[in-house]
């Protein structure tokens, strides 16, 4: 795997860590250490350990992976956009009616009022 201490200031970009103890760990908890795109899988203590993601690129499941996210093998995340768009339709559904009866009740009212 790859350890970097606290008082590193390093990029890890597109690297992977396949069955080591640890995959990604830092000895420290606060570094200026910078993790892209990484891949993490079959490690057996941790995938990512004292890692603190950058917020454009986190450390989610290979479900949710996208763009520069780091990819943890045990996560188990579901895959947000998969659910952004269930809520959707869920949503959808709730205020999808037919329109023309409204437009017709609309041209009731304003001839009404003409």
């Amino acid at each position: 795997g790859f350890l970097l201490d606290n008082s590193s200031d390093c990029m890890l970009k597109d690297c992977q860590a396949l069955n080591n103890k640890d995959g990604f760990s830092e000895s420290g908890t606060s570094s200026d250490n910078l993790y892209i795109r990484n891949i993490a899988c079959g490690n057996t203590n941790k995938n990512y350990k004292n890692i603190s993601p950058s917020p454009g690129a986190p450390i989610t499941s290979p479900a949710n992976a996208r763009g520069a996210d780091n990819i943890d093998c045990d996560s188990t995340d579901d895959d947000t956009v998969d659910i952004i768009e269930s809520k959707v339709c869920d949503i959808q559904s709730k205020i999808d009616f037919d329109i023309l009866p409204l437009l017709e009740q609309i041209k009731v009212v304003v001839d009404g009022i003409s």
